[in-house]
């Protein structure tokens, strides 16, 4: 399986491997799907280290701000559900995806039906 690294920055030589091999990959959906793949978790991570900001500071907290707090970390933790949801239809669908694209073939192979 090809690295999304090597795909992102090699994308027409790879679209040149799915048409040598004549395979049926939609490579611009893997990489629309890759680029949504990592905008949630980079949202994710950073709604986790909120939440985890917030819930170390709440045993210093005034009663006040420790209801405030609390209604916070909820509201983070309910969307962080939502995008844990999200996140994981997409990883499905992009490792189905990226599964599909096919090894390089060699320079030195010659073109044919075998």
């Amino acid at each position: 399986m090809l690295d999304i690294g090597y795909i992102r920055d090699n994308q027409e030589l790879v679209r040149q491997t799915i048409k040598k091999r004549k395979m049926q990959v939609d490579l611009d959906l893997l990489l629309d799907l890759d680029q949504k793949r990592r905008q949630l978790i980079q949202k994710i991570d950073e709604l986790r280290a909120g939440r985890n900001q917030l819930s170390s500071e709440i045993p210093q907290s005034s009663a006040d701000e420790k209801k405030q707090k609390i209604a916070q970390v909820k509201e983070i933790k309910l969307e962080l559900e939502e995008l844990e949801t999200e996140y994981a239809s997409i990883e499905q669908q992009y490792i189905k995806l990226l599964k599909d694209v096919p090894n390089l073939l060699s320079p030195d192979v010659p073109a044919g039906e075998d």
